[in-house]
């Protein structure tokens, strides 16, 4: 998997960003050699920006995003 480990006030985006962000984006450079990757996306945290009016999908803190890789 990978793991994430966020400095104070930083977060990434879930797969499903809400109003705003970008999700992370896993690529493996040589795609010859595996068939498939999955992302077991962990259950984000919600945070309403008041002063925007926005609704976004985050983690913060520390995630792992477990991968499966099929060769």
């Amino acid at each position: 998997g990978l793991h994430f480990n966020l400095a104070k006030d930083w977060k990434i985006y879930w797969i499903y960003p809400g109003n705003s962000g970008s999700p992370p984006k896993v690529e493996l450079k040589d795609r010859k050699t595996y068939k498939s990757l999955n992302i077991s996306w962990p259950i984000p945290e919600e945070l309403y920006e008041k002063e925007f009016d926005l609704i976004t999908r985050v983690y913060t803190n520390q995630v792992v995003l477990p991968i499966e890789i099929y060769l």
